[in-house]
């Protein structure tokens, strides 16, 4: 998705960027590898990190404006990586995609997809 992400932002001429935290080293290698292919990879920052414990502040270099989660991982981690987050973030928006964030269920707007639904939340 990030890849997506990042070629949709090059065509509209924007300056997001883009950070994939990934602790699989198999996953990482191939993530590496997309990035290389992408045109807008000067934008896309691959780490190896743990949502669950991770200092997201050590992933910019400089003051950022507004920040958005992306979320593709197992349900049972959701509530875990967003607490993590909260530490940290007084304001941020989450993107989940398949899975719902159970304790921001009053926060929670849907979108249905093609075969999955995607969950968004602006805290």
């Amino acid at each position: 998705m990030i890849f997506e992400a990042a070629k949709e932002s090059l065509k509209k001429k924007l300056s997001t960027k883009f950070v994939a935290v990934e602790i699989n080293p198999v996953l990482l290698c191939i993530l590496f590898m997309r990035r290389l292919f992408n045109p807008n990879r000067n934008n896309i920052q691959i780490t190896y990190g743990d949502m669950f414990t991770m200092n997201f502040n050590s992933l910019t270099h400089e003051p950022v404006n507004s920040l958005t989660f992306y979320l593709y991982i197992s349900p049972w981690h959701i509530e875990k990586t967003v607490s993590n987050i909260k530490r940290q973030y007084k304001r941020f928006s989450i993107v989940s995609y398949m899975y719902p964030v159970k304790s921001l269920l009053k926060k929670e707007k849907k979108t249905e997809g093609n075969k999955h639904t995607v969950y968004m939340y602006n805290i």
